[in-house]
């Protein structure tokens, strides 16, 4: 049996519009800024590209939270494997011989704490799954209980550690 978990797909629309209203309003200010156009430009020109330096770090941020998310996780009782869809890049099919081990974390955050699980894959990289994208990933570690995959207890969680292990593995 296939099981699907994944963030409702009204999330996922939400945050590609946000994103492209955020690089079509900083592209905006900064023409505005080049070619000494607009009302918004004030005396102080450091100032005014606040706005459009504010609006491209929101953005890059945005994109790599969509980049590095997983879209859906296809849950594969039968074969016994998982498959990570993304939205921005190639699905990853991993077997037991694929993942080394998972461990739960916490996210503090300043409205509150979510909880997720880190799998540790072969090559080095780990995946994250958190309650706030994926309601269900309990499934996921039920999963990985049942398949006998190691499990590493508790782990702190660090948005530049985990950047840092993505990005150069």
């Amino acid at each position: 049996m296939v099981t699907q978990i994944g963030p409702p797909k009204g999330i996922l629309v939400l945050r590609i519009v946000i994103l492209i209203a955020l690089v079509l309003a900083a592209l905006y200010y900064a023409y505005g800024l080049i070619n000494h156009s607009g009302h918004y430009l004030g005396r102080n020109r450091a100032t005014a590209w606040v706005a459009p330096c504010g609006f491209m770090f929101i953005g890059v941020s945005l994109f790599l939270n969509l980049f590095f998310t997983p879209s859906a996780v296809l849950i594969d009782d039968e074969l016994k494997t998982l498959e990570v869809k993304y939205l921005m890049r190639s699905s990853k099919n991993l077997g037991f011989f694929g993942m080394q081990a998972y461990s739960t974390t916490t996210i503090k955050q300043k409205n509150g704490a979510s909880y997720g699980i880190f799998i540790y894959l072969t090559n080095g990289k780990k995946i994250l799954l958190t309650d706030r994208d994926f309601k269900d990933y309990n499934l996921v570690e039920e999963f990985l209980i049942n398949l006998k995959v190691k499990a590493l207890g508790e782990e702190d969680y660090s948005i530049v550690g985990y950047l840092r292990n993505q990005l150069m593995g």
